[in-house]
């Protein structure tokens, strides 16, 4: 005796995963936008001195930008 359970059609699951995307909070998308900003500026600091590059506010404050986009793309997508 095999037990099979019934899955959900294929319009349930793209619909249920529609619903939940739609569903992400602007304190979600906040949080994932630092959090990318904060591996990026960790990232940009440990890296940019081994290709000779100089840390400074602006190029520390572009690759936090980047990684504040990257995100809240991540975010809405994810």
């Amino acid at each position: 005796m095999s037990f099979s359970p019934k899955l959900p059609s294929r319009e349930t699951v793209l619909r249920t995963i529609g619903d939940a995307s739609k569903a992400i909070s602007f304190a979600a998308l906040f949080k994932a936008g630092a959090g990318l900003a904060m591996t990026a500026l960790a990232g940009f600091g440990v890296i940019a001195p081994k290709l000779g590059l100089d840390v400074t506010t602006l190029n520390g404050g572009v690759a936090a930008a980047v990684g504040a986009a990257i995100g809240v793309v991540l975010a809405m997508n994810g």
